[in-house]
Formats: structure tokens, sequence, C-alpha cells
């Protein structure tokens, strides 16, 4: 299998970053934060305006799920997707508020020098369950915002894509409803049971069985968002009516290559998988492809480099050891070749004062030449130890990245910590789907 190497590089993963993110004051209208994250350009000068940056010259900002709260240059916090659907699970009116008052503060960020490879945005992703991670300069500036979004394009895919199954890395069980529940009803679903989509089923006759709940639409933490941009009554709004229909159907056996190009394809985050006439349902999102071929893919192209990087460094420490071997040997030599003049000077009783005075010249030279096969072989032995403590920390290093792999990944894109629980009182007739 082949792999671009230039994925580790400094250069390639701050190509990454969006730094032109949304940019908006504390004090603007939430309704107003909310039209321009589902607007599809927006005006430059009234950007730069909203950033509270008037003179600055921003290029157009694609639909945005986020939008960042800047004052005098200052990141005070963020605004995403799923705090529209918080808002709306818990009825509030977006019309009365600031975004000040409803953004998360205390942003986490990571500055840009710290920015080496696609592991530490990873790692915070998961960590923190975040989505979007501000990159920051030395004075704490911010310079722009890494998404899953845009590690996932900035990773090319590869063959690896078709070698494995949609079965292999879907969500099961997801969250369904039925095609008479409300909007306000599918936004509580969301926020309870922290899930950034719906599923919307319909029961359908099945010759010989008991009717089935099929898939027939999905509703996502972005319709809510443009629902909250057209001011629809949520709580009178029943979801046949605007949710996304038909659904494209993914089968577990179908190839991640396949779901991937079906995302590219429609442009959406996440897709459907249903089998035995909607038995069963499962979800794939573009979190379930980094978690299973970006990091995955990266360590290996990472291992391969280091094994290369091992092979070198292995050719250098023998040649420091050969070069201290042959060192301490001449040393030694050098320490019995003058132990034996001095021991020769000392014992002759008749000899000239110059002569005497040559042997003993003869011997500071020799010395002087120990010291510096002394200096040396204590730089080689320096060297060694450098390299020893390096190789220490790669391995804990790789120790960490592994464990990225390994661990068990239930979080984010909102489908992966969607399971079988308890759903409120005043929602009967919404399940869990098998």
């Amino acid at each position: 299998m082949h792999f671009d190497e230039s994925l580790t590089t400094e250069r390639d993963i701050e190509s990454a970053i969006n730094r032109q993110p949304l940019l908006v004051t504390p004090e603007t209208p939430l309704f107003e934060v909310v039209v321009l994250m589902t607007q599809s350009g927006l005006d430059s000068q009234k950007q730069s305006i909203l950033a509270g940056n008037p003179g600055s010259n921003h290029a157009k900002c694609k639909t945005s799920s986020f939008a960042l709260v800047m004052k005098d240059e200052k990141l005070l916090g963020i605004f995403t997707e799923r705090d529209i659907v918080k808002l709306a699970a818990e009825g509030r009116d977006i019309q009365t508020l600031t975004v000040g008052e409803v953004m998360t503060p205390q942003v986490i960020t990571l500055p840009i020098n710290s920015l080496r490879d696609l592991f530490g945005p990873l790692f915070l992703f998961r960590r923190y369950k975040i989505r979007h991670l501000p990159i920051v300069g030395d004075r704490g500036e911010l310079i722009g915002i890494i998404s899953q979004d845009g590690i996932r394009q900035l990773v090319k895919p590869t063959d690896f894509l078709k070698l494995k199954r949609v079965s292999e890395v879907m969500t099961t069980p997801v969250i369904v409803a039925p095609l008479q529940a409300l909007i306000s009803e599918i936004a509580q679903l969301m926020t309870i049971h922290g899930v950034s989509c719906v599923v919307i089923t319909q029961d359908t006759e099945v010759e010989g069985e008991e009717n089935r709940a099929f898939p027939v639409g999905i509703v996502t933490e972005r319709d809510i968002l443009h629902f909250q941009a057209l001011k629809l009554d949520m709580s009178q709004t029943s979801v046949d009516t605007v949710m996304s229909s038909p659904l494209f159907l993914l089968q577990p056996e179908d190839t991640l290559w396949t779901a991937y190009q079906e995302m590219q394809n429609r442009q959406v985050r996440r897709l459907v998988v249903s089998w035995d006439w909607g038995e069963g349902i499962g979800i794939i999102t573009e979190t379930n492809l980094l978690q299973s071929l970006e990091i995955k893919e990266i360590f290996e192209v990472e291992e391969s480099i280091e094994k290369t990087f091992q092979q070198v460094e292995s050719q250098t420490i023998q040649q420091i050891l050969n070069h201290k071997i042959n060192h301490q040997e001449k040393l030694e030599r050098l320490l019995a070749q003058v132990s034996d003049n001095l021991d020769k000077i000392f014992r002759q009783n008749y000899i000239s004062l110059e002569r005497q005075q040559s042997q003993i010249e003869s011997v500071l030279l020799d010395v002087e030449e120990m010291q510096v096969l002394v200096c040396q072989i204590n730089q080689e032995t320096k060297d060694l130890q450098k390299i020893a403590q390096a190789n220490l920390e790669d391995e804990e290093n790789i120790h960490q990245k592994q464990q990225i792999i390994e661990g068990n990944i239930n979080e984010e894109e909102g489908e992966q910590d969607g399971r079988e629980g308890n759903l409120p009182k005043h929602l009967p007739q919404i399940a869990t789907g098998s």
C-alpha cells in the first residue's frame, strides 16, 4: 500500500487550518448568528464588522457549523450547531438572546508551535469531545481553526478504504423517531442522547412478519439550525414535512470507499445503513472514517518513516560505538605507554639532563593526546545518551498513538453516544432503533 509521507509534516497540517472562520462579537443577536451560519456566502465587509475589525479584509465564508466569539481581537467563546440544538430542546427563543449569553466560554485551543502533526488535533477532539479546535499564536492571537472535516479533506483515501466494510465501523443502535414526531421532540432526543442526528422511520408491512420500522428520512443538527433560521414553530411542525428524504441507504457489506464517495458526492457528513428490510439500522459518519482510516493510516505512515529513521539511527549508533571503542583502546595503549616511559625515566641513573627532558616532553605529548581522547569519549557517551533519551520519548509517543488507535472510541459526531435508554415520559411514541 502506498502512503503519502507528506501527511506528517507541519506544512501540510497547517493547510488544514481554516484561516477565515466566521467571527462575531458577543453582542451579536443570536438569530443573526444563526442566519450567518446557514448562509452559503458572507459579505467580507459585513464579516469584518461583526468580528470587530472593520478595516480587515476577509474572503467569503462558506456555510459554517460554528461561530467564534471575539472582542478586541480576543477569543471569548464558540457557538456551534450542537448549541442551537440544545436551545431548541429547551424551547428557548433565539430572537431574544445574544450569542454571548449562550456561547461556550473557555475554548480549548492549540498553539500553532505545538501543531506538528495530525495526532495533536485528533487527540484533543477525542479528549474534550469537540469538533472545532482554534489555533492561536504565541501571544494568544487567533490564527484560524481546525475541524474534523478539514482533517478528513487533508488526508486522502487510499486502497485501505476498499479493504474494509461499512459493517466494521458503523455505529449501532441508532436513535430513531416516527414520522409523526415534532421537530422539538427530535431536538430533545438529540440533547438527551448526545447524538447529532435522528433517523426517521415508517412502519412497513413485511409479508408473513410483523410491521417493521423502515428508515425513510433523517434530521441532523444542521437541519435544526436551518429550522431556527427559517423561524419554524418546532413545537407544531412534524418531521415528515421537513426531514431529508428520500434516504440513500448503504448496506453493511458496502466498502468504506463507497461510503466515502457517497459522502463526497452528496456533501453530507453521515449516511444511514440498513439491512433486513429495516430490522437493522446503523449510521456511518465522517468521524467513523477518520477513526478507521486516517488515524491508523497516519500512524502507519509515521511508523514507516520511523523505521527508516531507526535504520539510519542504528548506523549512527554503530559508528559512534566504533569510534568510542577505538578511542578507548588507543587511550589504554597510551596509558600503558606513558606508564612504561615514566618508569624507564625514573630507573635510569646515568642520563644527560637534555635526554631526560626530551623523554619527559614525549610523555607530556602522550598525556595531551590522552586528554583529547578522554574529551572525545565523553562527547561520544553524551551523544549515545541523547539518542537513548530520544528513543524513550519516541516510545512514549508511539504508545500514546497506539492508545489513540486501539482505544475504545465512543464520542463526538454524536452517533457514537447513541444508546438505548430511558426516554422522557412526554415522548411515548419515540424509541430507539434495534
